[in-house]
């Protein structure tokens, strides 16, 4: 698969995520989108371009926003801090 270009695999312009993604940009996919699933992508050397890397579901990313969002708020006790 590392050898396809996102654009060969999909029918239109889509969202993607890079294979190292900030969380930010995760929530703001998800509020903004509802979309099952969105395609991972890498640039690679060789080709000089975004390779198609995988596939992330919208149930994974919620998933790592909530992790994010609560381990960001334990303090260095190990307690939960109040919202």
């Amino acid at each position: 698969m590392e050898l396809c270009r996102a654009s060969d695999v999909m029918s239109t312009t889509t969202e993607t995520i890079h294979s190292q993604e900030n969380v930010a940009k995760l929530a703001k996919m998800l509020l903004k989108t509802v979309y099952g699933g969105f395609p991972v992508v890498k640039y690679d050397e060789e080709t000089k371009s975004q390779v198609a890397y995988g596939l992330i579901t919208r149930s994974v990313c919620c998933s790592v926003y909530v992790y994010q969002f609560v381990f960001s708020r334990i303090t260095r006790r190990g307690f939960l801090r109040k919202f």
